[in-house]
């Protein structure tokens, strides 16, 4: 991860992940905004436009989804969502060597998993930049996923 920053106050608890990928925007946006795209990074989560509403589905895995609002968009640019209690919004900038992705996620202070959450989001971000630049997810160990997990704990204590 290039740059990674956690914040809280009372009410939130904040982070921000970034990150340069050898992909264009065009190609990073089409694995955050469609449901071919971002099924090869993250399996459980599609995309459905339904009545003139657009949402990401959370597949829970017994048969049922968890139905977030698609929060804004702009093709290319950025996508935003709900995420649990929260907000989760990608951006994408042009950078030298391709496009830096951002991700910033915020979630209730009260929200009883978020160094699970937010090493999953780390882990995510490494599979899109993973699936953009080779067309395979990440290889990680679960070692590296528990230091991961260690600072986001020893950051927000």
């Amino acid at each position: 991860m290039d740059e990674k920053r956690y914040s809280k106050d009372d009410s939130l608890v904040k982070q921000s992940l970034s990150l340069l990928i050898n992909a264009t925007k065009k190609e990073v946006f089409h694995y955050l905004a469609t449901t071919e795209g971002i099924s090869t990074w993250f399996p459980q989560l599609s995309i459905k436009a339904e009545d003139d509403e657009q949402a990401v589905l959370f597949d829970m895995g017994d048969g049922t989804f968890e139905k977030m609002k698609l929060l804004d968009y702009k093709t290319d640019e950025h996508i935003s969502y709900e995420w649990a209690a929260g907000k989760i919004e990608f951006k994408l900038k042009d950078a030298n060597e391709g496009t830096k992705l951002v991700l910033e996620e915020e979630l209730p202070a009260d929200f009883n998993a978020i160094p699970e959450d937010f090493t999953g989001w780390y882990v995510q971000m490494q599979n899109i930049k993973s699936v953009s630049e080779t067309g395979s997810p990440a290889k990680l160990n679960r070692d590296e996923i528990m230091a991961v997990k260690e600072d986001i704990q020893s950051q927000l204590s």
